[in-house]
């Protein structure tokens, strides 16, 4: 089983930003992210150019952790998340193993069905969406582990290369939300996965249903962290990114859903929110070391999470903003929510 902190990277940047920059910035900050302990890197795939002060670079996943590899030591390398919908489940799981090869071992999966926007031509129902997806994972499952018992022969009768079984509690994390398709990955034996864009409030009810069907693996969320010096400092640097952030996600799903169930207040003009005010729609942990520890442990006890990755590249944030944060949260923060991580292990 990792270790309790990573690394997630949602691969967004402002249009302005060069793709070559972008990715060279991001493959040196994972190195860092090695370099200072940090169990693993989670590394979100997106399609598609879109509209808007920002988007997410990355369409295949499995190509930037094949040029992490050779450069990183320690730190696992995931996809966080992968989007099965898009992918055969026995490509993926080649693609797995041969990268778990090459790297020692340090290949994780992280799976889930995606938006509709990302999933482009693709016209499919919540429902067929679903079912699709537990299929996939169903046979992806018996293609890592070597068991035709869980998968579908492949056209050709042949077994999958390279000879590199990976065991599904050990390298399956899967982030979806419906009971059905939560029961079955807890079936499965695979990890659960929350993300950075859902209140914890929101969160709680996942992680205790992935534990009431059986799921006895990690519970890994998510949070959106900053870490200064000084509480001003940190909320001079977040300025620009919550607010970018903010405009986007209060009028996407998760949002809109949270506002329909009244866990989140109907947002205001975007004008007339402080700045105070976003980051606490956001659950934006900002802050001194101390700051942010007590933020962070209040999520964990709330949600139930067993380990925590943190973002730190917020779009447009300055480079330099992202990397003092990833030293201080190891240095400042970490040892002080191993204890609430723990206390959520079962």
């Amino acid at each position: 089983m990792p270790g309790p902190f990573g690394l997630m990277h949602q691969m967004w940047a402002p249009p302005d930003v060069a793709d070559e920059d972008f990715f060279r910035a991001t493959i040196e900050d994972i190195v860092l992210a090695d370099e200072l302990g940090f169990d693993s890197a989670w590394i979100a795939e997106h399609h598609y150019v879109r509209p808007g002060p920002f988007y997410s670079r990355l369409p295949d996943a499995e190509l930037l952790l094949a040029a992490l590899a050779p450069q990183t030591a320690r730190i696992r390398l995931a996809t966080g998340i992968k989007l099965l919908i898009l992918d055969d489940p026995e490509r993926v799981a080649e693609k797995a193993r041969l990268l778990s090869l090459l790297s020692g071992g340090r290949m994780l999966l992280g799976l889930g069905q995606g938006s509709p926007d990302e999933l482009g031509v693709r016209q499919l129902s919540v429902d067929e969406k679903r079912a699709m997806f537990r299929d996939r994972l169903q046979r992806l499952a018996g293609y890592l582990e070597g068991r035709p018992d869980m998968r579908e022969r492949s056209a050709s009768g042949l077994t999958i290369t390279p000879d590199w079984p990976l065991k599904v509690s050990d390298a399956v994390w899967v982030g979806v939300r419906d009971d059905v398709s939560v029961a079955h990955a807890a079936r499965l034996g695979a990890n659960f996965l929350v993300g950075e864009a859902e209140l914890a409030v929101k969160q709680a009810p996942y992680v205790a249903r992935y534990r009431s069907a059986g799921g006895l693996g990690e519970a890994r969320g998510a949070r959106l962290v900053c870490v200064a010096e000084t509480a001003e400092q940190a909320l001079d640097d977040v300025d620009r990114p919550a607010r970018l952030l903010h405009a986007a996600f209060s009028k996407g799903r998760y949002h809109q859903e949270m506002a329909a169930a009244g866990l989140l207040p109907a947002a205001s003009a975007e004008a007339d929110l402080t700045l105070r005010q976003i980051l606490g729609r956001l659950e934006y942990a900002a802050g001194t070391a101390a700051e942010v520890t007590r933020q962070l442990t209040g999520y964990i006890q709330a949600t139930g999470v067993d380990a925590l990755n943190i973002v730190v590249h917020a779009p447009g944030i300055a480079r330099q903003a992202a990397r003092r944060s990833l030293r201080m949260f190891m240095a400042d923060v970490a040892p002080a929510l191993l204890p609430a991580l723990i206390a959520n292990n079962p």
